[in-house]
């Protein structure tokens, strides 16, 4: 039994020296976790604070997004309303422009003016000011497939002068057996 004794006061005694050797790093890992709180209590209020900024920043974001849109929706209507009007200027101009297209020999052009303001002659045709440009453009339209037949029968016009008059014609509405009569 002395040598339990023994055996039990140098267990105690390498217990004490193991709880003195081990007592700094105790104290200075507790320390730590001390210093840990304090830091996670000052980063709870840093990130209080950022969540306020964003919402804050989120906040005139909406704002400055609804004041856009409104601006926005006001362009994109005077928008419309320009090209409309740049529609309608082309329409309105259309009897000059086939003049001038048909004085420049430029009757590609001409036909091709005459092809893409059509649909909204015949949509509109009820409308004085619409009719009024409709004939107006019908006279110079004569004049012009006048000039094509008179290209298709000259002798000195080349092959392919001839087959471009016979397509323009067949734009214009004439048709492939009144184009075949006037080549040969």
């Amino acid at each position: 039994s002395a040598i339990a004794e023994v055996s039990d006061r140098s267990d105690t005694s390498d217990m004490q020296m193991m709880v003195y050797e081990n007592y700094n790093k105790f104290i200075s890992a507790a320390d730590a976790v001390k210093q840990m709180r304090g830091d996670v209590v000052g980063l709870e209020s840093d990130i209080g604070e950022l969540s306020s900024a964003i919402a804050e920043v989120s906040d005139r974001s909406d704002n400055v997004n609804a004041k856009l849109s409104e601006r926005r929706q006001r362009i994109e209507y005077l928008t419309s309303i320009r090209r409309l009007l740049k529609k309608l200027s082309f329409i309105f101009e259309l009897p000059d422009r086939l003049s001038r297209a048909c004085e420049l020999g430029a009757f590609a052009e001409a036909v091709k003016y005459w092809t893409a303001s059509l649909p909204v002659l015949q949509m509109y045709a009820d409308t004085p000011a619409f009719k009024t440009v409709h004939s107006e453009s019908l006279v110079v339209l004569e004049t012009i497939k006048s000039e094509l037949h008179s290209r298709m029968r000259d002798e000195l016009s080349s092959p392919m002068e001839c087959i471009e008059a016979a397509q323009l014609l067949k734009k214009l509405g004439e048709s492939a057996h009144t184009v075949e009569q006037a080549y040969m």
